[in-house]
């Protein structure tokens, strides 16, 4: 899989921005440029959940924690 840039208002079929890198999940090899990738989150860029785990991994992101479900404090009878 290629790690890309791509403006959400154009199609995946276009032409990237950029390419960050690349992830092979047979072989699990994996490259990435990481100071372009910093530097396209700086901007505002919203990586994919996949690129968010791959950034994660790398140590570029911080993991985000998972908020506890809401419970009612009154118990209906």
């Amino acid at each position: 899989y290629r790690i890309v840039v791509l403006n959400s208002t154009i199609k995946r079929q276009a032409a990237p921005i950029q390419q960050l890198g690349f992830y092979n999940p047979k072989t699990k090899e994996m490259q990435l440029d990481k100071a372009a990738a910093l530097e396209w989150v700086s901007k505002g860029a919203q990586p994919t959940e996949t690129a968010k785990t791959i950034l994660v991994k790398k140590g570029l992101m911080q993991p985000e924690t998972k908020r506890a479900p809401k419970t009612d404090s009154k118990k209906k009878k």
